[in-house]
Protein backbone atom coordinates (compact mmCIF):
# COMPACT_ATOMS: atom_id res chain seq x y z
CA UNK A 1 0.00 0.00 0.00
CA UNK A 2 1.30 2.99 -0.92
CA UNK A 3 2.08 6.32 1.89
CA UNK A 4 -1.23 8.00 1.52
CA UNK A 5 -3.51 5.18 2.47
CA UNK A 6 -5.33 5.27 -0.87
CA UNK A 7 -3.94 1.17 -2.03
CA UNK A 8 -2.47 2.59 -5.08
CA UNK A 9 0.95 1.84 -5.81
CA UNK A 10 3.29 4.67 -5.25
CA UNK A 11 0.85 6.10 -2.91
CA UNK A 12 -0.63 8.25 -5.56
CA UNK A 13 -3.09 10.47 -3.54
CA UNK A 14 -6.28 11.47 -5.89
CA UNK A 15 -9.44 12.07 -4.22
CA UNK A 16 -11.66 9.27 -4.03
CA UNK A 17 -15.31 9.54 -5.02
CA UNK A 18 -18.03 10.45 -2.30
CA UNK A 19 -19.54 7.69 -1.27
CA UNK A 20 -23.24 7.14 -2.16
CA UNK A 21 -25.75 4.41 -0.34
CA UNK A 22 -27.22 1.92 -2.42
CA UNK A 23 -30.67 0.83 -1.62
CA UNK A 24 -29.34 -1.89 1.16
CA UNK A 25 -27.55 1.00 2.37
CA UNK A 26 -30.66 3.25 2.83
CA UNK A 27 -32.70 0.12 4.19
CA UNK A 28 -30.03 -0.18 6.45
CA UNK A 29 -29.97 3.15 7.89
CA UNK A 30 -33.97 3.31 8.08
CA UNK A 31 -33.44 0.51 9.99
CA UNK A 32 -30.89 2.24 11.66
CA UNK A 33 -32.84 5.03 12.63
CA UNK A 34 -36.71 3.05 13.59
CA UNK A 35 -34.25 1.48 16.43
CA UNK A 36 -31.02 1.74 16.61
CA UNK A 37 -30.68 -0.42 19.92
CA UNK A 38 -31.24 -3.54 17.71
CA UNK A 39 -28.40 -6.05 17.36
CA UNK A 40 -26.41 -6.36 14.11
CA UNK A 41 -27.86 -10.09 13.99
CA UNK A 42 -31.81 -8.73 14.69
CA UNK A 43 -31.33 -6.20 11.93
CA UNK A 44 -29.77 -8.29 9.52
CA UNK A 45 -33.11 -10.75 10.04
CA UNK A 46 -35.34 -7.77 9.68
CA UNK A 47 -33.34 -7.20 5.99
CA UNK A 48 -32.97 -10.62 4.78
CA UNK A 49 -29.06 -9.95 4.82
CA UNK A 50 -26.37 -12.27 6.56
CA UNK A 51 -24.97 -10.66 9.65
CA UNK A 52 -21.29 -10.36 7.97
CA UNK A 53 -22.69 -8.91 4.84
CA UNK A 54 -24.73 -5.59 7.41
CA UNK A 55 -21.44 -5.60 9.90
CA UNK A 56 -19.42 -5.02 6.73
CA UNK A 57 -22.13 -2.36 5.44
CA UNK A 58 -22.06 -0.69 8.51
CA UNK A 59 -18.31 -0.24 8.67
CA UNK A 60 -18.29 1.38 5.28
CA UNK A 61 -21.40 3.75 6.55
CA UNK A 62 -19.34 4.88 9.40
CA UNK A 63 -16.13 5.36 7.90
CA UNK A 64 -17.55 7.09 4.59
CA UNK A 65 -19.12 9.82 7.80
CA UNK A 66 -22.56 8.35 6.50
CA UNK A 67 -23.88 6.83 9.80
CA UNK A 68 -22.10 9.31 12.47
CA UNK A 69 -23.84 8.35 15.65
CA UNK A 70 -26.14 5.83 17.59
CA UNK A 71 -27.38 6.72 20.37
CA UNK A 72 -30.75 6.59 22.53
CA UNK A 73 -33.76 8.92 22.18
CA UNK A 74 -34.29 10.58 25.84
CA UNK A 75 -37.75 11.68 26.74
CA UNK A 76 -36.54 15.23 28.40
CA UNK A 77 -40.01 15.45 29.87
CA UNK A 78 -39.70 12.33 31.87
CA UNK A 79 -36.22 12.81 32.85
CA UNK A 80 -36.22 15.88 34.33
CA UNK A 81 -36.12 18.80 31.66
CA UNK A 82 -39.64 19.61 30.74
CA UNK A 83 -39.10 23.14 30.40
CA UNK A 84 -38.02 23.74 26.27
CA UNK A 85 -37.34 27.48 24.81
CA UNK A 86 -36.01 28.54 21.62
CA UNK A 87 -33.67 31.67 21.66
CA UNK A 88 -33.41 33.28 18.26
CA UNK A 89 -29.75 35.30 18.47
CA UNK A 90 -29.25 38.52 16.56
CA UNK A 91 -25.00 39.22 16.60
CA UNK A 92 -22.60 41.51 15.15
CA UNK A 93 -21.18 40.41 12.22
CA UNK A 94 -17.92 41.66 12.83
CA UNK A 95 -14.89 39.88 11.52
CA UNK A 96 -14.37 36.54 13.45
CA UNK A 97 -18.05 36.85 14.80
CA UNK A 98 -19.00 32.96 14.40
CA UNK A 99 -15.77 31.89 16.32
CA UNK A 100 -16.97 34.30 19.27
CA UNK A 101 -20.61 32.71 19.26
CA UNK A 102 -19.44 28.94 18.80
CA UNK A 103 -18.69 28.90 22.73
CA UNK A 104 -22.42 29.48 23.26
CA UNK A 105 -23.28 25.50 22.09
CA UNK A 106 -21.33 24.46 25.23
CA UNK A 107 -23.37 26.38 27.87
CA UNK A 108 -25.46 24.29 30.26
CA UNK A 109 -29.06 23.75 28.94
CA UNK A 110 -28.21 24.15 25.12
CA UNK A 111 -28.98 21.25 23.16
CA UNK A 112 -28.63 22.99 19.79
CA UNK A 113 -27.20 26.12 18.46
CA UNK A 114 -27.71 26.74 14.44
CA UNK A 115 -26.90 29.70 12.37
CA UNK A 116 -29.83 30.34 10.38
CA UNK A 117 -31.16 33.09 7.81
CA UNK A 118 -33.51 35.66 8.15
CA UNK A 119 -33.74 38.99 10.68
CA UNK A 120 -32.04 36.94 13.40
CA UNK A 121 -28.59 35.26 13.03
CA UNK A 122 -28.70 31.90 15.13
CA UNK A 123 -31.01 29.80 17.66
CA UNK A 124 -30.16 28.26 20.83
CA UNK A 125 -32.72 25.16 21.69
CA UNK A 126 -32.45 25.18 25.67
CA UNK A 127 -33.31 22.43 27.71
CA UNK A 128 -34.00 23.45 31.88
CA UNK A 129 -35.87 21.82 34.82
CA UNK A 130 -38.06 24.68 35.10
CA UNK A 131 -39.11 27.74 33.86
CA UNK A 132 -37.08 29.65 37.09
CA UNK A 133 -33.29 28.85 34.89
CA UNK A 134 -34.36 31.05 32.18
CA UNK A 135 -33.07 34.37 33.10
CA UNK A 136 -29.99 32.84 34.06
CA UNK A 137 -29.67 31.18 30.92
CA UNK A 138 -30.51 33.84 28.52
CA UNK A 139 -28.03 36.17 30.36
CA UNK A 140 -25.20 34.34 29.40
CA UNK A 141 -26.30 34.12 26.11
CA UNK A 142 -26.24 37.67 26.16
CA UNK A 143 -22.75 38.24 27.62
CA UNK A 144 -21.53 36.95 24.15
CA UNK A 145 -19.58 39.93 23.04
CA UNK A 146 -21.11 39.65 19.53
CA UNK A 147 -24.63 39.25 20.72
CA UNK A 148 -26.71 42.55 20.79
CA UNK A 149 -30.40 41.23 20.66
CA UNK A 150 -32.19 37.90 21.67
CA UNK A 151 -35.76 37.06 21.76
CA UNK A 152 -36.90 33.88 23.61
CA UNK A 153 -40.36 31.58 22.44
CA UNK A 154 -41.48 28.96 24.95
CA UNK A 155 -41.89 25.90 23.15
CA UNK A 156 -45.31 24.87 24.01
CA UNK A 157 -45.62 21.35 22.24
CA UNK A 158 -44.20 19.09 19.10
CA UNK A 159 -45.90 17.76 16.80
CA UNK A 160 -42.70 15.89 15.34
CA UNK A 161 -39.67 15.27 16.77
CA UNK A 162 -36.21 15.15 15.03
CA UNK A 163 -35.74 11.38 15.71
CA UNK A 164 -39.15 10.65 13.73
CA UNK A 165 -37.17 11.77 10.44
CA UNK A 166 -36.52 9.04 8.34
CA UNK A 167 -36.09 9.82 4.89
CA UNK A 168 -34.74 6.08 4.06
CA UNK A 169 -38.44 5.18 4.46
CA UNK A 170 -40.95 5.21 1.49
CA UNK A 171 -42.59 8.72 1.76
CA UNK A 172 -46.16 8.96 2.73
CA UNK A 173 -48.20 10.50 0.41
CA UNK A 174 -49.62 14.20 1.87
CA UNK A 175 -53.60 14.19 0.82
CA UNK A 176 -55.17 17.25 0.33
CA UNK A 177 -57.40 15.76 3.44
CA UNK A 178 -54.08 16.19 5.31
CA UNK A 179 -53.26 19.83 4.50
Amino acid sequence: MGKSGTGRPGGLNKPRRPYVPDEMDRAILAGMVDDSSLSVKELANRLGIHPNTLFLRLKRLRSSGTLVKSSAVVDYERSGYPTEVLVLIKVRTDKGWERQLRPLARLAGVVSLILVTGEYDAVAMVRMRNDRELPAIVRRIQENPVVVKTLTQMVLDHWKMPYEFNPFREPVPVSSSNK
